[in-house]
């Protein structure tokens, strides 16, 4: 149960948001927690939804790779948060 926690619901990319407004907006959590603070680790800015925390800043059209993330299929091994921009990968 939620009831008198503090949640924190984190996501790797804040894309459209989509994904972790849905949850933070689910109204088991939000009726019953203390509080809920989203977090994200890359914030790409598209529209008006924007997570209460977040560590970097990437252009909306750019699709990121390393660190576990890929680019069609390439550059998921690469130490790093690394963005392609107009298909710049191919």
């Amino acid at each position: 149960t939620y009831t008198h926690t503090h949640v924190v619901i984190y996501d790797d990319v804040f894309d459209t948001g989509n994904t972790l407004m849905s949850v933070a907006s689910n109204k088991y959590i939000v009726n019953n927690a203390s509080s809920v603070t989203t977090c994200a680790l890359v914030y790409k800015p598209r529209g008006i939804q924007r997570p209460h925390v977040y560590g970097l800043t990437a252009p909306c059209n750019a699709w990121l790779y390393g660190s576990g993330m890929d680019h069609q299929g390439r550059g998921r091994t690469q130490s790093g948060i690394f963005a392609v921009v107009n298909n710049a990968f191919s």
